[in-house]
């Protein structure tokens, strides 16, 4: 795992200015929330709702860009984008290459802020 290619911490960190409480706070509430929407995507995914998808997946590119999380906002615009063109073809290869994007960041998270 290329730790810069998961989460470019500089950048975050700068992002809250050096503030470590609140990084770690805004790790925290990612996590949490991130639970919730990969559910979301997963269930949009086999009811076959690309407009479901696209705003999941919106969502979920938001809070990782305000992480610097690179993999996952990639994986993320690239399910809104299919969500988008209401073509969810690799949707669920996509979503469990997000899933696994996820689990990377999570240790990254860990690491750094102890979650």
């Amino acid at each position: 795992m290329n730790k810069e290619m998961v989460m470019d911490m500089p950048d975050f960190m700068t992002r809250v200015e050096d503030d470590m409480e609140l990084a770690r706070e805004l790790a925290e509430i990612f996590l949490s929330d991130a639970v919730q929407k990969l559910d979301e995507l997963e269930n949009y995914i086999s009811q076959n709702n690309a407009v479901g998808v696209r705003n999941v997946a919106h969502s979920m590119k938001g809070a990782a860009a305000n992480l610097s999380a690179l993999q996952v906002r990639a994986l993320s615009q690239f399910l809104e984008d299919m969500g988008a063109s209401d073509d969810l073809t690799g949707a669920k290869q996509t979503l469990s290459r997000l899933v696994s994007a996820m689990g990377e960041l999570k240790t990254v998270i860990s690491d750094q802020f102890g979650l």
